[in-house]
């Protein structure tokens, strides 16, 4: 619908915190999971972070219509004077107003004199004012019907808008299975020549410091959950609930498994018996993919080619792999929905996993592994050096070589 021109170009940021998602607890609810409101909002409303983001925040949008989700009401009411001391006019709008005086912000909103508003599930529904050119997300989720809902407040075309700018603030190691970003849903952004979200600075890493169990003074640490089976972790790297289950990954016919090995992460697929589709996510944190495709064939030597070697958004690198491979990809072994995959593993799947890998092999039979689970530890042993090793990149034909 951007490509159409029925919604505004999204142009897209990321701003990085030293925050860790892992350590804050999760609920469930409607069948989708997301972050404990109270532990979220408890985690990011710390006034020296709330200033750092908001310095960042001021240094991007410009004059730019701009409207904050924060993680709770307070919070918000905190965004809004931070604002206020760098110069911003910024109000915070919340269902403990009357609904008047919600009203007169929004008139001011709308007739310039306010720049920017600050709330935390109010506006995420039901409110239109099309000129909004700047949404700040600044209250990480992992429900994606939510994350929709605020980036739609900015999606609506105006008078003189050339686009929204985006900003996601993620945390200082970000996670992509963690957190719903924008490149998890469009690939369509302003700027000239761009195909996909591509931030025009650096991520901000905004340090803050805060007090430890000692009561010392020092950067939050990373503290990891414990991983019960070790072998899950080798391979999808937590037993958390992944995005991989989200669009664009979810919706494939493609069955596509989550991999980690220390700082790379990416999904892999199996096309057909010889070929496996990589797509790589970015180390830098830009939430954005690139892809490949492994071809190994016997006592032959395995071919390692890229299908698209620019970051893109996963969605564009679902159908460029798709697009590249459909012609040879098989039903059988690499979708979803085949009777092996929850069946018992047979004999000859767990003889190939002995030979690869004995101590999974046997907890295997101890367990009875299904198919599908001995099937995605085959794959991912038989390609583990091809993750961490892409092949080079394509050379830059000069504009002066015909």
């Amino acid at each position: 619908m951007i490509r159409d021109g029925y919604l505004s170009p999204l142009t897209w940021e990321p701003l990085r915190v030293k925050l860790d998602l892992e350590d804050i607890a999760m609920t469930s609810e409607g069948g989708e999971t997301d972050f404990d409101e109270k532990t979220l909002a408890a985690t990011l409303d710390i006034s020296v972070l709330t200033e750092a983001l908001a310095r960042e925040v001021v240094a991007r949008i410009g004059q730019r219509p701009t409207l904050l989700f924060a993680a709770s009401v307070e919070h918000a009411e905190h965004f809004a004077e931070a604002f206020r001391q760098f110069g911003v006019n910024a109000c915070a709008v919340s269902g403990k107003q009357r609904s008047a005086q919600r009203e007169r912000v929004f008139a001011d909103w709308r007739n310039g004199v306010l720049q920017m508003v600050c709330n935390c599930s109010l506006l995420t529904e039901g409110f239109d004012f099309p000129a909004i050119s700047a949404v700040v997300i600044a209250r990480p989720t992992l429900s994606p019907s939510l994350y929709m809902q605020m980036l739609g407040r900015g999606t609506r075309l105006a008078a003189g808008k050339k686009d929204c700018l985006v900003l996601d603030v993620m945390g200082n190691n970000p996670d992509t299975s963690r957190q719903v970003v924008l490149p998890h849903f469009v690939g369509d952004i302003q700027g000239e020549g761009a195909i996909g979200p591509q931030p025009s600075n650096p991520p901000a890493v905004l340090p803050y410091l805060v007090r430890d169990t000692q009561g010392e003074e020092g950067h939050i640490s990373s503290i990891k959950r414990e991983v019960v089976d070790p072998l899950l972790r080798m391979i999808y790297g937590t037993n958390a609930p992944s995005l991989s289950l989200l669009d664009p990954i979810g919706q494939s016919q493609y069955r596509w498994l989550p991999y980690r090995l220390k700082d790379i992460e990416g999904y892999l697929a199996r096309i057909s018996q010889h070929e496996q589709a990589i797509i790589e996510r970015d180390p830098d944190g830009s939430g954005l993919y690139r892809s490949r495709l492994y071809e190994k064939q016997g006592k032959e030597k395995a071919t390692n080619t890229w299908i698209e070697h620019r970051y893109l958004p996963l969605r564009q690198q679902v159908a460029f792999v798709q697009e590249a491979t459909h012609a040879r990809y098989s039903r059988a072994l690499g979708g979803k929905e085949a009777k092996w995959l929850r069946q018992q593993a047979t004999e000859k799947q767990l003889q190939v996993l002995q030979h690869m890998h004995p101590q999974a092999a046997q907890e295997a039979r101890a367990k009875a592994w299904t198919g599908q689970k001995v099937s995605d530890l085959i794959t991912f042993l038989s390609m583990r050096d091809a993750l961490t090793n892409p092949p080079p990149l394509p050379q830059e034909v000069p504009n002066d070589v015909a």
